[in-house]
């Protein structure tokens, strides 16, 4: 069945065939509070980014699907590492965790005019991996 047919399924039975798959697959679907009523209706917990992370590696489902955006994925298989985590929208990003990269972070980090013995960088659980990933 492709993307388009998928689309023309009414919404109830939709929902029936990923709860289904759900429990097949042995998966936890996580939903961020921005996500429509109709997906967190289907989830299995809701809430906030680092949250529902924290939630899901604390059950026993080999599969996490995250409905929400790219670095909540990234933090749930950071907390998970056997875990297969899946993101339904590939494209799903934040505005906020896109407002640096790691090159000009690293940039700012080596030309910084503060002199700080350590230099050490803080980066919120929004950032996309690939920014703390170069001070680790």
């Amino acid at each position: 069945m492709n993307d388009k047919s998928y689309n023309d399924l009414p919404v109830e039975e939709l929902k029936q065939r990923i709860l289904r798959l759900k429990k097949e697959k042995n998966a936890v679907i996580l939903t961020h509070n921005y996500q429509v009523l109709d997906v967190q209706d289907i989830g299995d917990f809701r809430g906030d980014s680092l949250g529902l992370s924290i939630e899901a590696s604390r059950t026993e489902a080999d599969i996490i699907v995250f409905c929400g955006v790219d670095f909540m994925a990234q933090s749930a298989k950071i907390l998970s590492p056997p875990k297969t985590v899946l993101l339904p929208d590939l494209h799903a990003g934040c505005p906020m965790a896109a407002m640096i990269d790691g090159e000009t972070l690293k940039i700012f980090h080596e030309k910084s005019p503060f002199d700080l013995p350590s230099r050490e960088v803080l980066c919120v659980d929004y950032s996309v991996m690939r920014v703390p990933s170069l001070f680790t």
